[in-house]
């Protein structure tokens, strides 16, 4: 079945999708715009739910799948499978959906996943990452490929300034926010949980003496970093 088209810039489809590039606009409507055929896949294998797909003919190349790469069709023939509704729309329309400079002709809006701690996997020797404060998309990127390289059981971000699923951070991360399960809730409940668990809390700090590489990680562990400008809150005070 070939994409419904759109060419008028006013639709209210495109209007809808457009009011996501801003934080109220994805709280609204809990959903977010995904621009890069990687970032689209890897939503895909994460279980992400995937509503509407803005696509041009301007879109080609690929993206690749567990180690595989998939044609452009293959990509779309995936999103349909899942129950996406397709949209062919011209250039103009998507170099104003799509979020930065490199626009694949192909952008998406997706369901923002749920982010309890309670989604969390847990694991024989859990490691977990805990970001208090971390605001920059592209650290939150960063920590967040990081978390997925090393094998972390998930991400928990604490701090209502932290917008986990800003397309910047989608875009930082390289998909892999949709990777890493990841959590958003407040430091104290975060501590708490923790001590719950029994996980021995690790936190990094300028002035530690300690190296990350001489921690003992064969036990349920959280390392926490703190914000780009004051590091890691009075919360944690007391831990290691």
């Amino acid at each position: 079945m070939s994409p419904e088209s759109i060419s008028n810039p006013r639709n209210a489809r495109v209007q809808r999708a457009l009011r996501l590039r801003t934080r109220r606009g994805r709280n609204q409507q809990g959903r977010t715009i995904l621009d890069g055929q990687r970032e689209i896949v890897r939503a895909l294998e994460g279980g992400v739910r995937i509503e509407e797909v803005f696509c041009c003919d301007r879109a080609d190349g690929t993206a690749s799948s567990a180690g595989h790469l998939l044609s452009l069709d293959r990509v779309l023939d995936r999103l349909r499978q899942q129950g996406a509704t397709l949209f062919s729309v011209p250039p103009a329309i998507l170099d104003r959906l799509a979020f930065g400079e490199r626009n694949e002709g192909l952008v998406a809006v997706a369901t923002i996943p749920a982010s309890t701690l309670d989604r969390l996997p847990m694991g024989k020797q859990p490691l977990w990452i805990v970001l208090d404060g971390v605001e920059k998309p592209g650290n939150l990127g960063a920590v967040l490929r990081s978390a997925d390289g090393a094998g972390a059981q998930g991400v928990i971000v604490c701090g209502e300034g932290t917008d986990v699923y800003n397309p910047n951070v989608i875009r930082a991360s390289l998909g892999t926010v949709f990777a890493v399960p990841t959590a958003v809730t407040d430091a104290v409940t975060c501590r708490k949980w923790l001590q719950q668990q029994a996980a021995r809390i690790v936190v990094g700090r300028a002035e530690a003496v300690t190296n990350y590489s001489d921690c003992d990680f064969r036990v349920a562990t959280a390392i926490v970093l703190g914000s780009e400008a004051h590091g890691a809150s009075d919360v944690w005070r007391g831990t290691d």
